[in-house]
């Protein structure tokens, strides 16, 4: 017992004084943050228009390559 108590407090020791190898700063929220916001946003395009929206795919799409092996006839 005296062997893992000395163990534990050698170990607490080295790491106490060990430095952390990256600072944790908190975000900026900023208006250059802001900024980049509205361009990612400019880069998506237009807004999607809300409501229900229907999308329609090809017969080819269920026999592709991608899906081969399967038979979903």
């Amino acid at each position: 017992r005296e062997r893992l108590k000395t163990i534990r407090e050698q170990s607490s020791t080295r790491s106490a004084g060990r430095q952390k190898l990256v600072k944790l700063d908190q975000p900026r929220y900023d208006e250059v943050f802001e900024q980049g916001v509205a361009w990612l946003e400019s880069l998506a395009g237009p807004a999607l228009p809300e409501g229900n929206l229907v999308a329609e795919f090809s017969d080819d799409v269920w026999t592709s390559s991608t899906r081969k092996g399967s038979d979903l006839s």
